[in-house]
């Protein structure tokens, strides 16, 4: 099957043209090798009708979320919402605090890997205490524990429904074990015909000073959970889902105080239309959280796809598609005999350019890094490379903000098939503003053994411990820099010392360079953020 980053309509085929297109899926690239081969039509004729599909695609994509909502969304946050509250009539909207919906009856598969989480917990904060780790370094044995024991098993919108509602009875406990104001985003999107399926975006908010105030500047990091049917999904998208939960255990472990708010997603359908990000961004993140107070949105650190490492000359690929939009990326890639040993984070200029500069500041050696303002440095380059063992290519896409019309972005089509482009086109009429958001992506399907296993049985990590495609240390690495980054972007005052502020502190000063720390008690200032999340919803 055709797919080219991280998105695959999984429920279409041939015959079924209209419900792949209105799920966001390509007729013209889904179906087996033999249909493509015994295809009547002339090269001409042939460039037409992709042409044509390429065209439809990108309507029907992003016209989504104009649909009528005819099924049903609901928020499920225990503890937090005093009773039911209906929502339009075309649609209807729960908030729920019913636990029964937070917490169901029904077989859990991860029993043991939470045992081993907590006693793994316990472990980091008896060898914090005594200075021997520190709590916001990216940990290796978190990362291998939930590489291995969770993400590494098929959790499609088709099969596996045990599975799946284990990852997330997972992922929520996971989050509400940190700390994070934790809930269940269910949503029943009818409005597809019925071709696509029910859907829970797992949310966890980790409040700043400024929750619920129109100074507030919410970062996001956003991750899809979901698999396509029969793979096991350990680079797509264990691998992001992993450094979401690790990048919000350095920050609650490590007893960070954001001054601006930190919201983590991780959004299910991706593999179906990033239907998952839409009913996010459409139904909690505009009217709950950003319309509600005026708060503004800082961006989104979309994760998609980040593991794969390979060293080998000419391991690296690009589709035409990619060649073709981004010319000076290609050229970078050939003059480097095409070596996949490298993370690349994309974005546009005018709007996303302070998430991806961050990042790359972050992830230099630390005796280089200083942080960076919005301003004070140009971006005037289109590829930039930082580099080290582990490499960062900073890749710019020079697309409007502001899209006028939707054949315009036909050029970039095969660059938007991830959750990334929703926050770029939500397409939502009420909030005209395009959402700053990077993708962050060891560009899927294009670098060695994934080139055969993207989206098959072989992306698993049973395969992997034979095949040698996807590196632990290489997702440690994004690990940190996204912790970096995070504290940096939300203004965070941390408690544990960032092994960062130590190297980085001049002799006889004690001052740092990126991480504050705060010497009174975290207790009250946990207290406020609540208390304020309260007040938001009106129960106080």
């Amino acid at each position: 099957m055709a797919a080219l980053v991280c998105l695959l309509v999984s429920f279409c085929t041939l015959d079924d043209e209209e419900g792949c297109r209105l799920a966001g899926g390509n007729p013209a690239e889904v179906g087996d090798d033999d249909a493509v081969v015994t295809s009547t039509l002339s090269p001409d004729e042939g460039d037409e009708e992709r042409a044509r599909d390429r065209r439809q695609w990108v309507h029907d994509f992003f016209s989504i979320s104009r649909l009528p909502q005819n099924g049903s969304m609901t928020l499920v946050f225990p503890g937090l919402f005093e009773e039911d509250v209906d929502g339009s009539d075309t649609a209807r909207f729960t908030h729920s605090n019913d636990s029964r919906q937070f917490r169901r009856d029904f077989p859990y598969v991860f029993d043991g890997v939470e045992s081993l989480d907590e006693d793994a917990k316990q472990r980091r904060r008896l060898l914090a205490a005594g200075n021997r780790i520190n709590l916001l370094d990216a940990n290796e044995e978190f990362i291998s524990a939930m590489v291995d024991g969770v993400f590494s098993t098929p959790r499609d919108s088709s099969t596996n429904e045990t599975v799946r509602t284990s990852v997330v009875r997972y992922l929520t406990d996971k989050m509400r074990s940190f700390g994070l104001v934790t809930g269940n985003q269910i949503y029943d999107p009818q409005e597809f015909g019925g071709h696509v399926p029910n859907g829970t975006n797992v949310i966890g908010i980790l409040p700043g000073r400024l929750w619920g105030t129109k100074e507030d500047e919410i970062l996001v990091i956003g991750a899809h959970w979901d698999t396509v049917p029969l793979s096991s999904g350990m680079n797509d998208n264990g691998s992001g889902v992993t450094a979401l939960l690790e990048v919000a255990r350095a920050l609650t472990e490590g007893l960070c105080r954001p001054h601006t708010s930190v919201i983590f997603v991780a959004f299910d359908l991706e593999e179906v239309g990033s239907v998952g990000s839409i009913y996010f961004i459409r139904n909690f993140l505009v009217p709950t959280v950003l319309s509600a107070s005026g708060a503004k949105l800082k961006g989104a650190f979309i994760l998609d796809c980040i593991m794969n490492f390979n060293e080998t000359q000419f391991s690296q690929t690009l589709s035409p598609e990619w060649q073709e939009a981004l010319p000076e990326f290609w050229q970078q890639l050939q003059a480097e005999n095409q070596t996949g040993d490298f993370l690349t984070v994309m974005y546009r200029k005018d709007v996303d350019f302070l998430l991806a500069r961050t990042l790359a500041d972050h992830w230099r050696e630390p005796k280089k890094h200083q942080r960076i303002s919005e301003k004070s440095v140009a971006d005037d380059v289109k590829v930039e490379t930082i580099g080290g063992e582990y490499r960062l290519k900073k890749v710019r896409l020079d697309m409007e903000a502001q899209v006028k019309h939707f054949d315009t972005l036909i050029p970039w089509l095969d660059l938007l098939r991830s959750d990334h482009s929703r926050f770029w086109i939500h397409n939502l009429e009420e909030y005209n503003i395009s959402l700053p958001a990077v993708l962050i992506t060891d560009t899927g399907p294009y670098r060695g053994v994934m080139q055969e296993c993207y989206h098959q049985a072989c992306d698993s990590s049973l395969d992997n411990a034979k095949l040698k495609f996807a590196d632990k240390r290489f997702l440690a690495r994004t690990c940190q820099a996204l912790i970096d980054s995070t504290i940096s972007l939300s203004q965070s005052v941390c408690h544990q010392i960032h092994s960062s502020q130590r190297r980085h502190q001049e002799p006889g000063t004690g001052n740092a360079a990126d991480v504050s720390v705060d010497k009174k008690p975290i207790l009250p200032a946990l207290l406020g953020s609540f208390l304020a999340i309260l007040q938001w919803l009106g129960i106080s």
